[in-house]
């Protein structure tokens, strides 16, 4: 795994991420272009936390550094909370609830959408460098 690939896997979540906000500022919902961009955020998603847990975070856990495996320890914990509101977000609105709840569907996804740039954010500014610090991950492939 390469510093190179997941900062490209966070600039296609912050793209779709972005155009999904901007899906919902419209005063009435397109359900076809909604549903379509959120399965492909969501595989995106997927995808990358498949390769974050499969190398950085348990190496960092098991590098020698207590700093190190506390940090990493913190992003895994912290991310879970994301996934399982992301999974709830999912399942809760369902294309029904979105036509029947459009303003509350709005700010949901404002509300998710910010976390998951805010984690996007964090794992640029602190998780990937540390991972490049102990040899987690590689600066290119």
């Amino acid at each position: 795994m390469n510093f190179k690939l997941l900062i490209e896997e966070h600039d296609r979540i912050a793209i779709m991420a972005v155009e999904f906000e901007r899906l919902v500022a419209l005063p009435e919902p397109d359900m076809e272009s909604l549903i379509a961009l959120r399965a492909r955020l969501s595989a995106e998603v997927v995808r990358h936390l498949a390769h974050e847990d499969a190398f950085i975070y348990p190496e960092m856990i098991e590098h020698g550094s207590e700093r190190i495996a506390r940090t990493a320890r913190q992003f895994v914990d912290e991310f879970e909370d994301l996934r399982n509101d992301w999974v709830l977000f999912l399942e809760e609105w369902s294309p029904e609830c979105i036509v029947g709840d459009w303003i509350g569907f709005r700010e949901e996804t404002h509300a998710i959408m910010r976390r998951l740039r805010f984690r996007v954010q964090q794992e640029n500014e602190i998780l990937y460098p540390m991972a490049l610090q102990t040899g987690a991950i590689r600066l290119r492939a």
